[in-house]
C-alpha cells in the first residue's frame, strides 16, 4: 500500500524537520519554502499530495493566498489543507476555514495532536473519494439503465406501429445529443 503524500509548507526549516520528525514514519512528505513553490509541488497532476500543512506567514504569498489559489484551481480544490500558524486569534482561525482549509493548529504543535488531525482528515477525504467514485459508477447505471428502457419501450411500440417507434428512437437520439453539449 503506498504512502499517502503530505505536503509541509512552511519558511523556516526548525517548523518543517519537526513536523517532518511527527509524520515522516507514517507518511511521504514533501516541502515547499513558499507559497509559489507549494502551488508549483500542489498541481503535479501526476503526484498531487493528499493533505497540506500550510503556515500563514511566507515570504512570498502568504498562506491564506496559496490556500485562495489552491482552492480556486480544479485539480487542487479537493486536497485538505490544515494551516500550522503562530497566529492564534480566533479570527486568523475563521480567516482560513473560511477560505476552505479544514482545520486550523496553533504553534507550537503538539505531536500526538498533528498525528490525530493528519489521520482524521485524511480518512475523510479519502472516503470522500470513495463516495464520489460510487456516485459516478450508480450515475453511469443509471445512464445505462434509461437507455435500456427507452429501446425497450420503442422496441415494444414498434411492435405495434413501426412509425411510433422510430419516433421515440429519433427522440432518444435527439435528447442524448442535447444532453452531451
Amino acid at each position: 500500500m503506498r504512502k499517502q503524500t503530505i505536503l509541509i509548507v512552511d519558511d523556516a526549516p526548525e517548523n518543517i524537520e519537526l513536523l517532518n520528525h511527527i509524520l515522516s514514519n507514517e507518511y511521504r512528505i514533501k516541502v515547499a519554502l513558499n507559497g509559489k513553490k507549494a502551488l508549483e509541488i500542489a498541481a503535479n497532476a501526476a503526484d498531487l499530495p493528499d493533505l497540506i500543512l500550510l503556515d500563514v506567514m511566507l515570504p512570498d504569498m502568504d498562506g491564506y493566498e496559496v490556500c485562495q489559489q489552491l482552492k480556486t484551481s480544479d485539480l487542487t480544490r479537493k486536497i485538505p489543507v490544515i494551516f500550522v500558524s503562530a497566529l492564534s486569534e480566533p479570527a486568523d482561525e475563521s480567516r482560513g476555514l473560511g477560505l476552505g482549509a479544514v482545520d486550523y493548529l496553533s504553534k507550537p504543535v503538539i505531536a500526538p495532536i498533528v498525528r490525530a488531525r493528519v489521520k482524521t482528515h485524511l480518512i475523510l477525504h479519502d472516503q470522500n473519494r470513495a463516495l464520489e467514485e460510487k456516485v459516478r459508477e450508480r450515475t453511469a447505471e443509471l445512464a445505462l439503465t434509461q437507455d435500456v428502457t427507452i429501446i425497450g419501450f420503442a422496441t415494444l411500440a414498434e411492435f405495434r406501429n413501426q412509425e411510433t417507434g422510430s419516433h421515440i428512437m429519433r427522440t432518444s437520439n435527439m435528447c442524448a445529443s442535447w444532453h452531451s453539449t
